[in-house]
């Protein structure tokens, strides 16, 4: 594997390929070849995964919330106000996106790495894809639950068990 020092022009690329050619075994590949093409079904596959993604953790939030009834009940009876709900939500959201972040990262890196183990071409780690998946998705996941929460009723709360 050999590098240029700086970005070769499209003659330089066509004259090293002409080069390449002439010697079986070798060939020439440049960043474009191979990255560019794939840039929008990463993008489609993103854009459609994220909401999935934040409706399975929605619907995960919503089973914690409801089997954590006495939790909120006993919230309410220390005088806990609205806000330490939606914060309770906030974090058990921005829990569960994190660990579902942690498990799909070394799941999505795995095709990667067993698919650039059959092929020549050098192994691309998606950096910016593994930072939004680990930081930005769980913190927008603990976002919108503490938007949307819904405080619970007073009345509900405060009944006997």
């Amino acid at each position: 594997l050999l590098t240029a020092p700086e970005p070769l022009s499209a003659s330089g690329i066509d004259r090293a390929q002409d080069v390449a050619a002439e010697y079986p075994g070798f060939y020439v590949v440049a960043g474009d070849d191979y990255l560019p093409q794939y840039a929008l079904a990463r993008a489609t596959v993103t854009a459609v995964s994220l909401p999935v993604a934040l409706a399975i953790l929605a619907v995960a939030v919503a089973l914690v919330a409801s089997e954590s009834r006495i939790s909120r009940q006993i919230l309410v009876a220390v005088g806990a106000g609205p806000m330490s709900h939606r914060k309770l939500l906030a974090a058990t959201s921005w829990l569960l996106a994190l660990i579902a972040a942690v498990l799909a990262v070394p799941s999505g890196l795995l095709p990667l790495v067993v698919t650039a183990g059959q092929s020549d071409f050098p192994i691309r780690i998606p950096w910016a894809t593994i930072v939004i998946v680990l930081f930005v998705v769980p913190l927008l996941a603990a976002l919108v639950s503490s938007v949307v929460a819904r405080t619970p009723r007073l009345g509900s709360l405060l009944r006997p068990i």
